[in-house]
């Protein structure tokens, strides 16, 4: 009976003894693990390769737009007025993808050109390049995701805004501001109701006006078309 209980007692030391020894093992992994493990994670870290080249791209180039301008024919008369259902039908009846954003606004799925003289009743937005033929009147605002060329003659009520460069040619109205990521030109006798903002150079050419303030990151050129002295008879031309 003494044996037993003596055998008991060394198998409980035993034990007493292999347990108090996987937790000093078990306390000391967690340590070590402690102390390692901030350097193990910087070890696994992305290795720096150094500076990298920066592609040098404008804003509006990196854009993607169609390349090409999508022509809206002109009818018979010579205004057409089109509200946003109306426009959106003209649109389609030339392959030319749109959505209606809103009441009073139609985005375009791509470049789009406006033949001349039309008349529309609301805001336009394109996915690529706009072009307006000349005396065509816009009453809400125009905004482009590529580069926008504004005939002469046209009237827009509201404002102009491109991702790309503006080329406005003579005699525009424009309500409200003009805004440009690329280049701005004016042509001769433009009126600008708002400011003018553009991300590169500006050229301003004379007898127009811009109501505000013009902000540029590059410079402002206010240019003079030559003056070209027109023949008076066949006999003057050498």
């Amino acid at each position: 009976m003494d044996q037993d209980v003596s055998q008991r007692r060394c198998v409980r030391v035993f034990l007493d003894a292999f347990v108090a020894t996987l937790l000093v093992l078990a306390a000391a992994f967690f340590f070590m693990v402690m102390i390692f493990f901030p350097s193990m994670v910087e070890l696994k870290k992305p290795k720096d390769r150094g500076p990298r080249r920066i592609r040098k791209q404008s804003l509006h180039k990196s854009i993607a737009h169609s390349p090409r301008l999508v022509s809206v024919p002109r009818s018979d008369s010579s205004v057409v007025r089109h509200r946003v259902e109306d426009l959106r039908k003209v649109l389609a009846d030339v392959g030319i993808r749109s959505r209606r954003m809103d009441e009073r606004t139609v985005r375009i799925l791509e470049g789009v050109e406006f033949a001349p003289a039309l008349e529309m009743l609301d805001d336009i937005v394109t996915e690529g390049a706009f072009k307006a033929g000349a005396r065509c009147v816009f009453h809400g605002s125009i905004k482009a995701k590529g580069d926008v060329v504004i005939g002469e003659g046209v009237v827009i009520d509201g404002s102009l805004i491109s991702l790309g460069d503006i080329c406005i040619e003579d005699e525009v109205v424009i309500g409200g501001l003009v805004h440009s990521e690329g280049r701005a030109k004016l042509g001769e006798k433009v009126f600008v109701g708002l400011d003018l903002v553009a991300g590169g150079d500006v050229e301003i050419y004379d007898r127009s006006e811009v109501s505000g303030n013009i902000l540029t990151r590059g410079p402002i050129r206010f240019l003079e078309h030559p003056k070209v002295e027109l023949p008076k008879a066949i006999d003057d031309i050498g």
